[in-house]
């Protein structure tokens, strides 16, 4: 196939890495999954740089010794639940759950709060619920309002990737509810950086609902993207985009896609025409089910 190699079913992603399950202690409390941390914080939206923990007199207060939960992901048996938290004084947070017959409430917990500083790192942590969620829904344990979240039933297969290259992480990203994966090319292929510990190129596949107050990545720039054909649908090649360094991006059964390029040296050594052959290699589920 042009651009790209067929992936084995075995690559599909319906479940959170083993590695990082393995890191999970008890059912229904998380620690992080450092080999997840910070992969592709950009399309998190969320800072990524650091912890910088400061003195009294920084003018930053101290971190709360909890805060509410965003957006996650569940896993395809209902099992796994996944956040991306901030990491307070340079530790790792814990994603708490507490299983109730009607629902399910989270809560994440900073086990360190002495310290004034501004949270700029995030970590990925999965957790295990004792029986699946199954129609119960995710709220917040402090209000009881309810967590959106992607449900990795949904998500697409991926069917074509470039020669070499494997998953490396998933993890929640979107406005709200979406799924952003990570896939690393062959050792040597990029370059190291504070959040890519692999001298690996990197390649991100984003799937996000798309909902009423969703802002298309291509209305977020002032670049002109070069119009192309995915699936015999109009799609957008963008370079120098809001997230990516260059992108491919289109809607189809009620989700947006994006193909992706990270930005960095060397990050990466695809081109236009591989982008779009992984592209087209995505088969989409019907349509998102409502969380």
């Amino acid at each position: 196939m042009p651009g790209g190699v067929p992936v084995s079913a075995r690559v599909m992603i319906y479940d959170v890495g083993h590695k990082v399950l393995a890191r999970a202690q008890q059912a229904g409390t998380g620690p992080a999954g450092r080999c997840w941390r910070g992969a592709g914080a950009v399309a998190l939206g969320l800072m990524a740089a650091g912890c910088a923990t400061l003195g009294s007199g920084s003018g930053f207060p101290s971190p709360p010794r909890q805060s509410p939960v965003t957006t996650v992901l569940v896993s395809a048996d209902g099992r796994v639940i996944t956040g991306v938290g901030g990491m307070a004084c340079g530790h790792d947070p814990r994603l708490v759950a507490r299983s109730y017959p009607r629902k399910v409430t989270l809560i994440w917990i900073n086990p360190d709060t002495n310290c004034n500083g501004e949270t700029l790192e995030s970590t990925v942590v999965p957790i295990r619920l004792p029986k699946p969620l199954g129609n119960r829904p995710l709220v917040q344990a402090s209000g009881g309002s309810r967590i959106p979240y992607f449900d990795d039933r949904d998500l697409a297969r991926v069917t074509v990737l470039p020669a070499g290259f494997q998953l490396r992480g998933e993890f929640p990203a979107g406005q709200p509810v979406g799924d952003t994966r990570t896939y690393a090319g062959p050792p040597g292929t990029g370059t190291v950086g504070p959040r890519w510990p692999c001298p690996c190129a990197q390649l991100v596949i984003w799937q996000q609902v798309v909902n009423k107050g969703f802002i298309l990545p291509t209305q977020q720039t002032s670049q002109h993207p070069v119009h192309v054909r995915v699936h015999g649908r109009v799609a957008a090649l963008l370079d120098n985009g809001p997230f990516y360094a260059r992108s491919v991006n289109w809607m189809e059964h009620g989700y947006y896609f994006t193909v992706g390029v990270a930005y960095g040296p060397k990050k990466i050594p695809l081109t236009d025409a591989q982008l779009i052959a992984v592209a087209n290699g995505i088969r989409p589920r019907p349509g998102p089910r409502a969380a």
